[in-house]
């Protein structure tokens, strides 16, 4: 059974809570949200979770640099009395701010937005990797003396 009053629509058989505020934002669990959609909680979700990404919603367009990443430090912590992982958002936004947001008090991240490192990073390894690979090539075909042979 569910019920809708001035707090917003609750399930009697939970204690959560879905709000719809004044300003059209919904609250899951806050009677004030901040967002189109503000969840207190985990959120799961049984499909994908998507964000626009279209050339054409964009401009200003350049490639990122991927040696950022070096300056990005991952973490395992708790946060309410639960294990997790992942970056401080005061550490991170000294090296990429575009992925930090103050949200009220508190910093967060776009944990997502930070996959473009990441591929930058993971190119620039295999670049070096391939330059290695070739050098240790023609050092072996050249029958060179730089103890590079297996």
């Amino acid at each position: 059974t569910q019920s809708f009053n001035s707090r917003g629509i609750s399930d009697n058989s939970s204690t959560s809570t879905v709000f719809l505020a004044s300003n059209n934002n919904v609250g899951i669990n806050t009677s004030t949200p901040n967002y189109q959609l503000e969840v207190i909680g985990d959120i799961r979700a049984s499909g994908n979770v998507l964000q626009s990404s279209d050339l054409r919603l964009k401009h200003d367009i350049s490639t990122l640099d991927g040696s950022k990443v070096y300056g990005m430090r991952g973490v395992q912590f708790t946060k309410d009395d639960k294990k997790g992982s992942g970056v401080i958002a005061q550490e991170l936004q000294e090296v990429a701010p575009e992925l930090v947001e103050q949200d009220g008090d508190y910093l967060s991240v776009s944990y997502g937005n930070i996959v473009g490192y990441l591929i930058e990073a993971i190119k620039e390894q295999q670049k070096q990797i391939n330059e290695l690979k070739s050098q240790m090539n023609t050092c072996n075909k050249t029958n060179c003396n730089c103890n590079c042979k297996n």
